[in-house]
């Protein structure tokens, strides 16, 4: 059995602080991130990822 995921990278920079993060995204195909800062000069992220709902458009 052979399993792909999907990952998203997030880049932020601010002033000369540059941040990089990344998160995996299991199932769906349209998500909504929310990026909060915790630490700029320590570089750290919370990303949390939620799957929205697919669309019977599509």
């Amino acid at each position: 059995m052979h399993t792909s995921f999907r990952y998203a990278v997030v880049k932020l920079t601010a002033g000369d602080h540059t941040v990089t993060g990344q998160t995996l995204n299991l199932g769906g195909s349209r998500f909504t991130y929310e990026i909060d800062v915790v630490d700029l000069a320590a570089g750290q992220l919370k990303i949390e990822v939620t799957p929205d709902e697919e669309s019977e458009e599509a």
